[in-house]
């Protein structure tokens, strides 16, 4: 008996080669049988049963048989057929079997997501060392046969490869499925610094035997395997420590003070660690503030928790000698090797820009019985010392303390024995305004000298921050006179009315003598 049959391709085209293992149910020999390049298949020449082949026979004797298809490199890409059994019950007899079609298994697929390492999204910040992971789903594999894929990192505009020292940025790996389906992972990794605006998109590639069989992202056109570069940057807005303006109002023990710079950052990456250089420029010039010739700038390290997100920064310097000028603050960010990620350099930039001022009073003493300058040595009087200042800042307390100076001796000046003191303490509503301080004192015995009042106003910490001392000013100097004597009237001669006054007392008590001595001897 011989069997024959066409194995042909679900499309009707005959394959080339198909390879078939018939088996003797009985006894379990079995031959392998190839097809012709038609598909064309036979078990001719085939012989079961052992001995001597009897070709008048046939190969085939009454059994039942099994047919089944081997796997091989032809037929990898489809179904096999099912096995089957043939029932051998005739003579010298050839059983056609017809045509027997395979089905193709279903195509491969590819479906995959890209992400920034740094970011988890698809974005990365223009960063020095940066990764995208690229996550491949393959679809419809067939177990057992080795397969390869090929993914690379392409510019979309272009559509040219990324490279990284001369090579291109991709990756090819083999591998044999055990599953159907399977994943496959890659990260990409290069330096994305000065690539801000621009955008990577993967492609890949599924092969076997060297021949495409899937791909996707060929138009590099699918967001979610497209990573943009976004610009890291920094915006910046600086203050006074102490209050929070844009002045910097120090005084005489205060020239020290301290700067805080609030910088917003986006698209810093969450973990990494940054150096941010804090700068000091005159606004004017952009020359390096300094002190003691030392150019003023710190250096922080910070460590972002988001990608977007705030941190201060604080520069400490002496602002002496820098009175009614302006200060920028310049920032700039560098990442671990050194590069210059980020950063906000503007001399324009009202935010950046700080103006120092020096705290400042003047004085002006007066009486305050009449606002005039002289007083009169005697009783008790009030010298009134107005206050002027500058630069102060609102809603805070500070502290006038005055004391009384001899201006002939530049000595403190002494009434009952004790100097002579006034104190205020007050809280301004605006920088600039004036404040009282009365000095209570006897001026009996005081004579004609001139004093000169001595001002010096303290912070609510007690530092001594501007002081009005000048010995020669004017508008500081009060004079005491001595009591004017009492004036004595004249007669129209000439002569003082007192004189004539006398006379006319003594004449006065001898006209009334003489009286007396007439009424006594008068007879009642």
């Amino acid at each position: 008996m011989i069997l024959s049959f066409i194995k042909i391709r679900k499309t009707v085209r005959p394959w080339e080669v198909s390879l078939l293992k018939i088996s003797s149910k009985t006894t379990g020999e079995n031959y392998t049988v190839y097809s012709d390049d038609k598909g064309y298949v036979t078990t001719k020449g085939l012989w079961f049963g052992g001995g001597t082949p009897e070709t008048s026979l046939g190969g085939l004797p009454y059994d039942t048989y099994i047919v089944e298809e081997i796997a091989c490199a032809e037929n990898e890409d489809k179904i096999l057929i099912r096995p089957f059994e043939v029932a051998i019950t005739s003579h010298q007899v050839t059983e056609n079997l017809g045509i027997i079609k395979n089905e193709y298994l279903p195509f491969p697929e590819l479906d995959s997501v890209a992400l920034g390492r740094e970011t988890g999204d698809h974005t990365l910040p223009a960063e020095s060392l940066v990764g995208i992971h690229e996550s491949v789903e393959c679809r419809n594999l067939i177990p057992g046969v080795p397969f390869s894929l090929r993914v690379k990192a392409v510019d979309p505009e272009s559509g040219a490869v990324y490279m990284v020292d001369g090579k291109e940025l991709s990756h090819l790996i083999s591998f044999v499925p055990s599953e159907e389906t399977e994943t496959k992972s890659f990260v990409f990794e290069f330096s994305a610094a000065g690539m801000a605006g621009k955008s990577v998109t993967i492609t890949g590639e599924l092969l076997r035997r060297g021949k495409v069989v899937a791909a996707h992202n060929q138009n590099m056109d699918d967001a979610d395997r497209t990573i943009t570069v976004t610009a890291m940057t920094i915006d910046t807005a600086a203050a006074d420590a102490a209050d929070g303006d844009k002045i910097l109002n120090f005084g005489e023990d205060t020239a020290r003070m301290t700067v805080m710079d609030e910088i917003v950052y986006e698209g810093f990456i969450p973990g990494r660690r940054y150096n941010v250089v804090t700068e000091l420029v005159e606004t004017v010039t952009g020359s390096p503030v300094t002190n003691e010739g030392i150019p003023v700038s710190c250096e922080t390290e910070f460590i972002p928790e988001m990608k977007n997100g705030r941190f201060q920064v604080d520069i400490s310097l002496d602002v002496r000698g820098y009175e009614n000028k302006q200060m920028t603050v310049f920032q700039t960010v560098y990442d671990s090797e050194g590069r210059v990620i980020a950063e906000h350099k503007a001399l324009d930039d009202r935010d950046q820009t700080l103006e120092v001022r020096k705290i400042r009073i003047e004085t002006s003493a007066s009486d305050k019985a009449d606002g005039d300058k002289n007083l009169v040595s005697e009783g008790e009087v009030i010298i009134l010392d107005s206050v002027s200042y500058e630069n102060l800042i609102p809603g805070r307390t500070y502290t006038v303390e005055g004391i009384l100076i001899d201006k002939s001796t530049g000595k403190e000046f002494m009434t009952d024995g004790k100097t002579v003191t006034g104190k205020a303490v007050f809280m301004p509503e605006t920088a600039n305004g004036r404040v009282d301080v009365q000095f209570v004192f006897n001026a009996s015995g005081l004579g004609n000298r001139a004093v000169v009042v001595f001002e010096r106003l303290f912070n609510a910490e007690g530092a001594l921050i501007a002081v009005h001392e000048d010995i020669h000013d004017k508008e500081q100097t009060v004079n005491f006179e001595m009591p004017a004597k009492p004036e004595i009237p004249e007669t129209g001669d000439g002569r003082p009315v007192i004189w004539i006054l006398g006379i006319g007392g003594v004449s006065l008590v001898v006209l009334l003598a003489l009286g007396f001595c007439l009424g006594k001897k008068k007879p009642r």
